[in-house]
Formats: structure tokens, sequence, C-alpha cells
């Protein structure tokens, strides 16, 4: 179920400006998602949408713990 809630919201994500893609990863009992975005500044305005207000709020209550968030520059693709 908590990954059926997810996958449903990635969708919504992935349809902001400036998003290229969503992809819902599992390691044994932890979740992770890995998000592509044009830029920080496309990122950022996500966070501030009505669509964040929403979503990060039900997205959160799901965690056991501290979320953690990290910003990676891609350095190289195969």
């Amino acid at each position: 179920r908590r990954q059926r809630q997810m996958c449903i919201r990635d969708r919504h994500i992935v349809g902001q400006a400036g998003c290229h893609k969503v992809v819902l990863l599992e390691a044994q009992t932890h979740f992770f998602t890995h998000s592509t975005w044009d830029s920080e500044e496309a990122l950022n305005d996500y966070r501030k949408s009505d669509l964040f207000g929403v979503v990060w709020p039900q997205t959160k209550a799901l965690f056991y713990d501290k979320p953690e968030a990290w910003t990676c520059l891609e350095i190289e693709e195969a």
C-alpha cells in the first residue's frame, strides 16, 4: 500500500515544469525517491507549489524517521 501511494504521487510530480522523472526505489525496508529536474530553481518552484503543499505532508506521514534530502550534480551518464 505504501508503495502504491508513493507511485501515485510520483506521477503528479513528474508533471511539474522542469521535472523529467521520479523513480521510487526500495532497499530492504527503506524507500527512496530519485527525481531529475532541469535545475535547482525548477525543484524549488515545485517546493513552493500547491501540489507540494498537498503531497509533502501526506508523504512525510509515511516515514518511520526524519526525512533526508540531497541535491546532487550529475557527473557522468553511461
